[in-house]
């Protein structure tokens, strides 16, 4: 009788303790967020302290507009590798959820600071003698007349985070795939 060899299949290992299962990893999706808010708010105060001196409008739009991008993709990246997604259009779906939650989260913001910003003013309108800060945090951040920057950065960020999505869920995928084990040979019973 002849040896036969029998071959296994490529074999991946079993999914990771914090794969849930399901197919959205919502706790994946808030680290995203926080991720994203974290790059973007520290970076963005570098560009006002930076482009309200030396740049103007056209200098913050430009580097709001390349931040977003950056902050969004690393975002992205990081929600498509927690998320143990097993293929790149999970890792998508990720990731563009994340800038959805992101971006609600940010209009949200931006809302209650507008709504401090404006009581402060009317306050200081009444009252001349009283001291109010002329911009909170990110409200108008570039003035009247940048809204194409606004708006190309929430464009082009979109993109940014599902492409950082897919790309982290296909880096997590290639790291849980195992070797190829080799054929055992194996003798048929007699």
């Amino acid at each position: 009788m002849s040896d036969t060899v029998l071959r296994t299949p490529n074999v991946y290992a079993e999914a990771p303790a914090n794969y849930s299962g399901l197919r959205t990893n919502w706790p994946a999706i808030w680290a995203g967020l926080f991720v994203f808010a974290a790059i973007w708010i520290v970076f963005e105060m570098l560009g006002k302290a930076i482009f309200y001196n030396y740049g103007g409008v056209w200098g913050l739009g430009t580097w709001t507009i390349i931040l977003s991008i950056i902050a969004m993709y690393v975002a992205g990246l990081e929600t498509g590798r927690l998320s143990g997604a097993a293929t790149r259009h999970e890792g998508l779906i990720h990731g563009l959820i994340m800038w959805g939650l992101s971006m609600v989260g940010l209009t949200i913001v931006l809302a209650l600071i507008g709504a401090a910003t404006s009581a402060g003013v009317a306050a200081a309108t009444a009252n001349p003698n009283l001291v109010v800060p002329g911009r909170i945090g990110v409200l108008n951040f570039l003035g009247p007349g940048a809204e194409w920057a606004e708006w190309l950065a929430l464009f082009l960020s979109w993109g940014a985070a599902m492409m950082g999505g897919s790309v982290g869920a296909t880096r997590f995928a290639a790291q849980i795939r195992r070797p190829q084990q080799p054929p055992v040979p194996m003798r048929p019973a007699a």
